[in-house]
Parts: C-alpha cells; sequence; structure tokens
C-alpha cells in the first residue's frame, strides 16, 4: 500500500486541543483503513524541529472502517475515514505554523506520511457590554 498526499491546511487556536477529520486514500483511491494498518503515530514539531509531541494513535479510534459522514462533516456527501485530536498542550506558539505528521505503517508495503501544517489563531477574548 503507497499513499501520497500533500500537507493539508489546518486551522486551530492556540492551546486548545483541535480535532482534525480527514478522507485519506491509497494509491488505489480506496480510504485507508485500520485493517490496512498495523500502526500509526501522530507527531508534532516545533519552531526548532524537535518533536513536540509523539503518540501512538488506536488504530480503530484514527482510522474507521467506513467512510463518514454527519453534522461534524460538511465538506462533502462522500464522508471522512480518519479523526485525530492534536493535543494544544502542543500548540502554544501563534507566530508558528507547526507541521504534523501522522506515520503509517501498513500490513504490506511501505510505511507513508499524512502531513499536515497547523496555523494557530490566538483564542479569542471575550468582549462584554461595559
Amino acid at each position: 500500500m503507497t499513499c501520497s498526499i500533500d500537507a493539508f491546511p489546518v486551522r486551530a487556536f492556540v492551546g486548545v486541543d483541535t480535532v482534525v477529520r480527514a478522507r485519506v486514500v491509497g494509491a488505489d483511491n480506496a480510504p485507508i483503513t485500520p485493517a490496512a494498518l498495523s500502526a500509526a503515530y501522530l507527531q508534532i514539531f516545533g519552531p526548532d524541529g524537535d518533536a513536540v509531541h509523539n503518540e501512538t494513535l488506536n488504530l480503530a479510534e484514527t482510522f474507521s472502517a467506513a467512510l463518514q459522514t454527519g453534522a461534524e462533516w460538511t465538506t462533502d456527501n462522500v464522508g471522512y475515514n480518519l479523526t485525530v485530536t492534536l493535543p494544544g498542550s502542543a500548540l502554544v506558539d501563534e507566530t508558528f505554523a507547526y507541521p504534523a505528521v501522522i506515520w503509517c505503517v501498513p500490513i504490506s508495503g511501505s510505511d507513508f506520511p499524512i502531513r499536515m501544517l497547523v496555523d494557530l489563531t490566538p483564542v479569542p477574548k471575550a468582549t462584554y457590554p461595559q
């Protein structure tokens, strides 16, 4: 199994956990499923290039066996098969766009990355009438 995906943009708030949903397909254009993988790892890299977060992902929680739709998916009517939470504790510098990678280890074939670039927005401060 091979997969080729360019980095996709993710918009997040500084210090806030961010749920990312995406449709991820292999070279055959079929969705990547948990049964096709033996492991997956999330890494987020900081301004100095070092990993600020490393996590072994639960395949059944991260990849769906079938495409999902519902209120949380408004992109199209096809659906998503990847759900991952980027921890806010790793996303703290609003001046930096954080590279994040999910490294996928397939049952057969070569490992492949799913790349994201996480752009941060400061958490808005509430404005109350005087």
